[in-house]
């Protein structure tokens, strides 16, 4: 883990190094206008390092990003991708994912740090995280079967994930993710939760009331695609012949 993190030291050193050069040359030109102010004519020299300054925060950010994904789709792909909630919800939740997922968040945290650093790539090994939970409870292939009652244990499984990455302080500061960042990515699996808790038949009726919603028609076509009770399975069934195929629907 430490020498993935080597490309993020690499650009720290790179912007204390802009922050510092662009501090003394403003100071250096800054005496050089005042002894001759017809050379100089802009008030902040210091704009020179504008471009810099965000194209470092952009590789910054891409490279959290990078280390999100590859910490949660590579690394983890085994407890979190091909083995969470099988053979059921209630026989493996999160809190394997979450073990494995506490001892590469603690290299982060020994190997960065600075705080505003570490809490941009906790923040992107988080949002990974959501992607990944959304991607078996709507894609986890044939061998993940929910029913309603399980959107209990997702719910639960959901805040255990969020108050993980959250992590306060004994003031009850966050350390890791901000608090309402979390919210916000957190939110679309709540609603997914919310949706896993109705029962089949109100689920196709919902399905037909959101028309014009192609992304919560296509959810709900997942969610009734993974369950194993004979209204979604009928109703499954009906979808294929419509589309004169079996349903295209994409899985791990």
């Amino acid at each position: 883990i430490a020498d993935q993190l080597v490309p993020l030291h690499d650009l720290l050193h790179l912007h204390s190094e802009r922050a510092s050069l662009g501090s003394s040359t403003g100071s250096s030109t800054r005496h050089a206008t005042l002894a001759r102010p017809e050379r100089y004519g802009r008030p902040e020299p210091t704009d020179i390092f504008l471009k810099t300054r965000r194209i470092l925060a952009e590789s910054t950010r891409s490279l959290a990003d990078i280390l999100g994904a590859k910490f949660v789709f590579a690394d983890l792909r085994t407890p979190f991708l091909l083995q969470l909630y099988l053979p059921s919800p209630s026989q493996s939740d999160i809190r394997t994912v979450l073990r494995e997922l506490n001892e590469r968040l603690g290299a982060v945290v020994r190997c960065v740090p600075r705080r505003p650093l570490r809490e941009q790539v906790v923040t992107s090994i988080f949002k990974a995280c959501a992607q990944a939970f959304e991607i078996v409870l709507l894609h986890g292939g044939p061998r993940r079967i929910f029913t309603p009652d399980d959107a209990n244990v997702v719910s639960r499984d959901l805040k255990l994930l969020q108050d993980f990455f959250v992590a306060r302080d004994a003031s009850g500061l966050p350390q890791g993710v901000p608090a309402l960042d979390a919210e916000d990515i957190s939110k679309p699996l709540r609603r997914l939760a919310h949706l896993m808790a109705i029962p089949s038949q109100s689920l196709i009726e919902h399905e037909a009331a959101v028309m014009d919603d192609g992304d919560q028609r296509q959810m709900i076509a997942q969610l009734l695609a993974r369950r194993g009770d004979v209204v979604s399975k009928r109703w499954s069934g009906k979808q294929a012949r419509q589309l004169g195929a079996h349903p295209t629907l994409r899985t791990i």
